[in-house]
C-alpha cells in the first residue's frame, strides 16, 4: 500500500506544491500502533498536515 501511494503521490494525484502540503496521505495499521508514525513520515513531506497528525496521534 505504501509503495502504491508513493507512486500516486509522485504522479501528483494528491496535489503538488502548496496544494500537496495540505493533504495527509497515510495507511494505518488498526488498531493503531507505533508503526503508523514512521509510515506517515515516509509518505508525507514535512509540514503542517503531518505535524498536526503526529500531534494528534501521540
Amino acid at each position: 500500500m505504501e509503495t502504491a501511494l508513493r507512486r500516486l503521490d509522485g504522479e501528483g494525484l494528491f496535489g503538488v506544491g502548496e496544494a500537496r502540503a495540505g493533504v495527509l496521505v497515510l495507511v494505518e495499521v488498526v488498531p493503531g500502533g507505533e508503526e503508523n508514525a514512521p509510515a506517515a513520515r515516509r509518505l508525507n513531506p514535512p509540514g503542517p498536515a503531518l505535524d498536526a497528525w503526529l500531534g494528534s496521534s501521540a
